[in-house]
């Protein structure tokens, strides 16, 4: 129960941060190798990729060339 409720808040929760700590957020999780992680870890890694992609796109950074 705990997993999806933090699910359902990450969105509303990634609004508040900073652009430049999304961005180092999404540099430090694109340094994980999934592979070694256990699959719980990896698919909250993935997600969280995601939640804060979608974010940046809403805030019109074009954080791929950055990279």
């Amino acid at each position: 129960m705990f997993t999806s409720l933090r699910m359902a808040l990450a969105p509303i929760t990634v609004r508040f941060f900073p652009t430049d700590a999304l961005i180092e957020t999404m540099n430090f999780l694109g340094l994980c190798d999934h592979d070694k992680l256990d699959t719980p870890t990896s698919k909250f890694a993935r997600r969280t990729e995601f939640v804060i992609a979608k974010e940046l796109i809403r805030r019109k950074v074009r954080f791929w060339e950055e990279m």
